[in-house]
């Protein structure tokens, strides 16, 4: 009688290369608060608990004419100024568990399907957590000019244009950098440059309450797309509207309000995570506990990464609270709420 003896190893540096970048790949595509972000790279491994960030003050113009130089009337130097913001980071991960028949079902590629769907769980738990931060801005604008959420949701105010005007003029009264440039023009026919603007991040029902006011420029009229913020569908004003399906309406007695941030350059800073050492993929097949796993049957793969978000100035950071015309209240299939 032959035996048979079953041995297990470590995974090769080959095959975990290409497991952290599968799960990378989807991980940094799903990601859109990082582009606008100042963004800070903190390793896995190094244990940081906070992180700390500069903003940075303008110098006041130089408005003194320079006096002819006699040999010793230099002119004195200025100072750069700033502010070190410190914000607090966390670990945050997720793993699922896997078993011996993995190997039946062709068996990397239901590990890439796995990769690919903990991606998305990666993306969305970090800009979770940056959203978070954003709309806990004190900077804000409520449709129709109300003075609070419960204005807004009794009244069922919806934004204007006017309520658009507001934002961009706090915005720029406070000198906050607008994130784009103007696009070239085009010979197109129906086709228009599109200035320079700020994002306003917006839920999707806003996103579409936006796109359909007759103000609009879709990115379909645009004379050029090669210049795309991502997410973005359209603008109207200074702002270049980003649909953000992470920013979920909030309830106030059964009338929902939907959320907007508009940013300003270099408002906010976070956690980076797009690149290796940034994001942890961990893969343990059947076998690979040892004693722990006597007959190798079970395994995991998850991932694992550092994350925190802080708004640099809160005047560039403007959040629009407004009603929309348009809902979709479908229940959701997207998730597994069976938990």
């Amino acid at each position: 009688m032959a035996y048979m003896t079953t041995t297990t190893a470590p995974l090769t540096p080959a095959l975990e290369i290409q497991y952290n970048r599968n799960l990378l790949e989807t991980a940094r595509r799903e990601q859109i608060l990082t582009y606008f972000a100042e963004t800070k790279s903190v390793k896995v491994r190094s244990n940081s608990t906070k992180v700390k960030q500069r903003r940075y003050f303008n110098v006041l113009p130089a408005t003194v004419p320079l006096a002819e130089f006699d040999g010793t009337n230099y002119k004195a130097p200025n100072k750069i100024k700033y502010e070190e913001v410190e914000y607090g980071v966390n670990f945050y991960g997720d793993y699922i568990m896997t078993n011996d028949r993995l190997p039946l079902l062709d068996f990397h590629d239901v590990k890439r399907d796995y990769l690919d769907i903990l991606g998305y769980q990666a993306a969305e738990t970090v800009e979770t957590i940056r959203l978070n931060e954003l709309l806990a801005g004190t900077n804000v604008v409520f449709a129709e000019q109300k003075a609070t959420r419960n204005e807004v949701a009794s009244s069922g105010a919806k934004a204007t244009k006017q309520d658009l005007r507001i934002m961009a003029l706090k915005l720029k009264r406070q000198r906050a950098k607008k994130w784009t440039t103007i696009t070239k023009g085009d010979t197109k026919i129906g086709t228009t440059p599109i200035g320079a603007a700020y994002p306003l991040i917006c839920s999707t029902e806003l996103a579409d309450y936006f796109c359909n006011l007759p103000e609009a420029k879709t990115i379909e009229q645009y004379a050029g797309q090669t210049m795309l913020l991502p997410g973005e569908v359209c603008k109207i004003g200074e702002f270049r509207i980003i649909d953000f399906s992470l920013i979920e309406p909030v309830d106030v007695n059964g009338k929902n309000v939907h959320f907007g941030v508009a940013l300003g350059k270099g408002s906010f800073a976070t956690t980076k995570m797009d690149s290796k050492g940034e994001i942890e993929t961990i893969v343990h097949d059947p076998g690979s506990a040892g004693a722990g796993d006597p007959l190798n049957l079970k395994g995991s793969i998850g991932w694992k990464a550092i994350a925190g978000a802080a708004i640099l100035n809160q005047a560039h950071v403007c959040r629009l609270e407004s009603t929309v015309d348009l809902e979709d209240n479908t229940p959701l299939h997207f998730y597994d709420y069976s938990k």
